[in-house]
């Protein structure tokens, strides 16, 4: 009887990550680029958000639609608005990738004790050199007194960076896991990337919960505060959303709210 050769089990391929021998400063170079896009991306989504709560979730302007052929158009027209939001929103959290502007990928950067420890470094370097400038006015003592309190500021500014930083990378790596965010990128997947009739998730058998309505926003209200601690702590400034997302709503506010819709059938 002829033997038959046992074949090796499939190992599965393993890549390595695109900064894989990369320096730590190439590693926070890189970081403090992609998260200047990703504030970009951002406020755009926060834009698009205002716009769609006129829109979408609110009668401003589906209560001026009589039945008529109109609502029909009408309908595709917030279907498209509601769809543009999830895909902006999923982009966010796209995978790790060179030239990806996400969440995912600003973390990976980061994740990592020697790169957080030189980011920590730098806002300790500002606070230490910033009083030479700022009190050539008073006198030798009195600049001493006044670097010693920016130096001390500056410990605690780095120390701010540190917890911070670690506290994003945490939170981000929670929401990754998290069945919604995987729910919601299957349906971006699914219906609104491509025309599929099942995603690579679907076909391997795992376990997805629907997509349920108020989703983007729940992702979207954790996405801002850790954009906002990966920015501190990466580019060494404070940056808050609430201002755009109040510009943001006076703007739709002023263009929907003074809509009115004439239909003609």
């Amino acid at each position: 009887m002829p033997k038959h050769k046992r074949h090796k089990p499939t190992q599965t391929r393993r890549t390595k990550p695109f900064y894989d021998g990369w320096t730590t400063s190439q590693r926070i170079e890189a970081a403090k680029a992609k998260m200047n896009g990703l504030i970009g991306h951002l406020q755009y989504l926060l834009a698009i958000q205002a716009n769609n709560t006129l829109i979408v979730y609110s009668s401003v302007l589906s209560s001026q639609i009589p039945r008529s052929y109109a609502a029909n158009a009408f309908n595709v027209f917030q279907r498209s608005a509601h769809q543009f939001e999830v895909m902006r929103l999923c982009a966010l959290w796209d995978d790790v990738g060179k030239h990806r502007e996400s969440i995912p990928t600003v973390v990976a950067l980061v994740d990592d004790e020697e790169v957080i420890e030189a980011l920590a470094a730098e806002m300790q370097a500002h606070w230490d050199n910033i009083g030479a400038g700022r009190h050539s006015d008073l006198d030798k003592n009195d600049q001493e007194a006044a670097a010693a309190i920016d130096r001390r500021y500056g410990t605690e500014r780095a120390a701010k960076v540190r917890t911070d930083l670690k506290a994003a990378i945490k939170k981000s790596k929670a929401v990754q896991k998290s069945p919604k965010l995987k729910s919601l990128m299957n349906a971006r997947h699914k219906h609104l990337a491509h025309n599929l009739s099942a995603t690579k998730h679907e076909l391997r058998g795992l376990p997805l919960r629907p997509l349920r309505y108020g989703d983007p926003a729940h992702f979207s209200r954790r996405s801002i505060p850790i954009a906002e601690a990966l920015y501190c702590g990466v580019n060494g400034a404070s940056f808050s959303f609430e201002d755009s997302r109040r510009f943001y709503r006076k703007a739709a506010k002023s263009l929907w709210r003074g809509c009115k819709v004439n239909v003609r059938d």
